[in-house]
């Protein structure tokens, strides 16, 4: 019974209103923002400097 709670604990956050994914989730697309937006300022310096 304990890893059964121990496992429901670790599926939801501290609120214990989302799961575990959706946080992460929210992670990965703000990283992928930021490495677009690095990608981004990579073209437009080969652009204006070559």
């Amino acid at each position: 019974m304990k890893q059964n709670r121990r496992i429901a604990a670790r599926r939801s956050d501290a609120s214990g209103t989302k799961p575990i994914y959706q946080n992460h989730e929210r992670k990965l697309v703000w990283l992928s923002f930021i490495v677009a937006a690095i990608m981004l300022l990579s073209i437009i310096g080969r652009l204006v400097s070559g």
